[in-house]
């Protein structure tokens, strides 16, 4: 039997909605229609044309990335892996590409590498004067050349890993500015961060950095921490006065309790936002409860957060074209790896309106270039 969703208060709507408290049911925003507990985005079939292919760099793999306009178009910034290596050889042969497009979904066209070897998790933004500011792990060096991976055997090379391992856990988050979005860009020293040593969980290897620019001048950062406790990863949260820090972190603890079966902690890849009535969301790669696990959790204040009842998206993708040189054939595609989810707003009402992944279909994304790319869906809105 069916059992109805009844609310009585907005954190039953997830912050997606308003509770009518007369009649006990959500009213989701339209791009969050996806269920009565507004948790689910409403996303709609996507073309295989749309999103980043890696076919016009002649490199091997990107995964991920984060759109901005600006002069007239649309740019994709991606982690995109050089000399034809995989997403294994991130960490030896990841940088920072960008992309172009005269449309929000793509598909978008290789244009220049932003940062070199190693940079990754790029997270573009824009400030009221105008500043362009790429937050990435990374600094565009390498203590060695990156390999050439259709001639070396050589994969999953630990060096960041491995060198942000101890101490400090900011040296792996970066910023790079630029005065225009076609560069040239500053990498900066990296990140600080002043009470990292008070938390058990969030004290070493900081990644995924998901800037939010606030009204009011300072700068709200989700990260992922905790790879040195076992393999383990939490997603914290800090705050800032100016975008290069120092930060601090709003809470010791990870954004939400870790059951005692999660042994590889519970999410990664988070991205942060603000939505039009103030409250907070963050989207993340779920590393716990199921094979294709996706994570929404929502918050008033950006310090005591709520899981929300389902997965916000499907690793089930519609398409409306069936027949492409790019992928399957089929109008439905089954992907093994769906993370890094980004999201695209309408500036008008902050509506989400597109959904942006690193996807890999099958097996062969572990060990073959090009395997992985960066997926874009349209939602609802």
């Amino acid at each position: 039997f069916n059992v109805v969703h009844t609310c009585i208060s907005d954190f039953d709507c997830s912050l997606n909605g308003k509770c009518d408290v007369k009649n006990q049911v959500c009213q989701c925003d339209v791009s969050w229609t996806g269920s009565p507990e507004c948790d689910v985005l409403a996303i709609l079939p996507t073309s295989h044309r749309y999103g980043y292919h890696n076919i016009s760099s002649g490199v091997g793999a990107s995964w991920g990335g984060n759109i901005l306009y600006a002069e007239n178009q649309y740019h994709l910034f991606v982690a995109e892996m050089v000399n034809n290596c995989t997403l294994n050889d991130f960490m030896s042969a990841s940088s920072i590409i960008r992309a172009v497009s005269q449309n929000p979904e793509g598909p978008y066209s290789f244009v220049e590498t932003v940062i070199p070897v190693f940079a990754h998790n790029p997270t573009i933004r824009r400030t009221n004067d105008g500043t362009y500011l790429l937050f990435m792990i990374g600094d565009g060096t390498i203590p060695s050349p990156p390999p050439h991976c259709d001639s070396e055997n050589k994969s999953n090379d630990n060096y960041p890993r491995l060198l942000y391992n101890t101490g400090d856990p900011g040296p792996s988050i970066h910023v790079a500015t630029s005065q225009s979005i076609n560069g040239p860009w500053t990498v900066h020293p990296s990140l600080n961060f002043t009470n990292w040593n008070s938390s058990a969980t969030l004290d070493c290897d900081y990644s995924n950095p998901s800037p939010l620019l606030l009204s009011n001048g300072s700068i709200m950062l989700a990260f992922t921490a905790g790879y040195c406790h076992s393999g383990k990863e939490f997603i914290g949260v800090a705050i800032a006065d100016h975008f290069l820090g120092p930060y601090r972190l709003t809470s010791d603890q990870p954004i939400l309790p870790t059951p005692w079966y999660c042994v590889a902690g519970f999410g990664e890849d988070a991205f942060l936002w603000q939505d039009i009535r103030g409250s907070f969301h963050i989207l993340y790669h779920g590393m716990c409860y199921a094979p294709f696990d996706a994570k929404h959790a929502f918050s008033v204040d950006g310090i005591n957060w709520k899981l929300s009842k389902n997965d916000p998206y499907s690793y089930l993708v519609e398409y409306i074209d069936g027949d492409s040189n790019l992928s399957s054939i089929s109008s439905q595609t089954l992907y093994i790896r769906m993370e890094r989810p980004q999201l695209i707003f309408n500036e008008t009402n902050q509506a989400p309106i597109l959904i942006v992944n690193g996807v890999c279909e099958n097996l062969q994304c572990l060990n073959k270039p090009g395997k992985t790319w960066t997926l874009i869906r349209p939602i609802r809105h």
